[in-house]
């Protein structure tokens, strides 16, 4: 692939973002009952199949990490006979939605070529990224107005949604988050600065509203990370001071907040821990390959009443069982290696993307990472975790 075909697949990763924030919102007011998966689907895959199409190159590094990713489409292949059996209707059709997306993102991670002269950074999606959940943010903020002032008062906290147009605050906590990500990016391409501090700022309080203490969490790790990386350790000690400061007086009940629904002290995990003991236990009944994507998804729901197991390692695991567990692993454990390579050799924007990554790892032993699925949240992960680090890593050097 070219300079002119990176670009091509950056519009066309913007303009799935775009659809997909807007299939977002009509979901929600109009089609709230209703799975818009193959819509989903179609407009996720797009992109990346323009990458299969333009690709010649089929070799992702040495040794045999082609077949590790093969075998995770094997698997998956495999383990969602269970799933077909066991489903009917709606759910084989999403069931099928899963099996493309997964087989599509991992062909296109393949054979995605990496020539001399692919040394491109993206910018439309990025910055797609950023103005949508700018609107997110806007709208969360304009419905909620008349409850901000009782935010900080304890016993109104849970009748408020600061969620936008996601169905829970939760998802909408995770958008921001890797809005902020993307953010990082947009302002290397741009230089004012001032205009960026004051949008991620605004990107916070938003955050925060949601008390989405996972998503908190994981931006904590990438904003520390990110001083570390780069030496600003005076920031890091003002930034320190000031959170202990409010903390400490308690200014605005902050002290209350953080303790009670943030921290969570009453129940730490929030009943995670009595999910990860049931999915530990079904894991010893199929441990080799598992049980397919939607089979086990409905069988923890029929137990928890949720559909998510809270872990994404956990749903690696039973989706198909230790073979898929130790084809992720072989997968993360070779991303986060390069990348460390690449940001030892300071390499543009590695600072961000190792930030992303290992702040993605650890927001996966609490939530799930949708990692080579259809959907925005995924397209945005998957680009990140995995498509970004590769292509920014070639810099226009033949591939390791």
């Amino acid at each position: 692939m070219n300079i002119k075909q990176f670009e091509f697949f950056d519009k066309l990763l913007a303009l799935s973002v775009l659809l997909l924030t807007g299939a977002i919102i009509v979901n929600k007011l109009y089609f709230p009952k209703s799975s818009l998966a193959v819509f989903n689907l179609i407009l996720s895959m797009v992109p990346f199949i323009y990458v299969i199409i333009k690709s010649k190159n089929m070799k992702l590094y040495k040794g045999n990490s082609n077949l590790i990713l093969y075998l995770i489409i094997i698997v998956r292949i495999i383990t969602s006979v269970f799933s077909y059996i066991n489903l009917n209707g709606q759910m084989i059709l999403e069931q099928i939605c899963y099996d493309i997306s997964l087989i599509i993102f991992i062909i296109a991670f393949v054979s995605i070529d990496l020539s001399k002269s692919a040394n491109y950074k993206f910018k439309y999606f990025p910055k797609t990224i950023v103005i949508m959940a700018l609107l997110y943010c806007i709208y969360n903020i304009s419905v909620n107005i008349s409850n901000l002032f009782l935010f900080t008062d304890i016993k109104y906290r849970y009748l408020i949604s600061f969620s936008s147009f996601f169905t829970n605050k939760n998802l909408f906590g995770e958008f921001l988050m890797l809005a902020i990500f993307s953010l990082e990016f947009a302002k290397n391409n741009n230089k004012s600065k001032v205009f960026y501090f004051l949008l991620k700022t605004f990107f916070v309080i938003n955050m925060f509203l949601t008390l989405s203490r996972n998503a908190i969490l994981c931006f904590c790790i990438f904003e520390l990370l990110l001083m570390i990386i780069r030496k600003q350790y005076k920031k890091a000690f003002v930034l320190i001071t000031i959170v202990l400061i409010v903390y400490g007086l308690n200014i605005y009940n902050v002290r209350n907040l953080f303790v009670n629904y943030i921290l969570r002290a009453d129940s730490l995990t929030s009943g995670r821990d009595s999910i990860w003991k049931m999915c530990y236990e079904y894991f010893l009944h199929r441990p080799i390959l598992g049980y397919g994507e939607l089979y086990i998804s409905n069988i923890i729901n029929g137990l928890t009443g949720v559909t998510s197991m809270h872990s994404w390692y956990f749903k690696i695991l039973l989706n198909g069982g230790l073979i898929n567990l130790v084809c992720y692993l072989f997968l993360i454990g070779s991303i986060v290696i390069q990348t460390f390579r690449k940001l030892k050799r300071n390499k543009s924007h590695f600072d961000i993307i190792f930030s992303c990554i290992i702040s993605l790892l650890v927001y996966g032993v609490f939530e799930e990472i949708n990692l080579f699925e259809f959907g925005l949240i995924s397209i945005i992960m998957t680009m990140y975790f995995c498509f970004i680090p590769k292509i920014y890593g070639s810099g226009g050097e033949n591939v390791e």
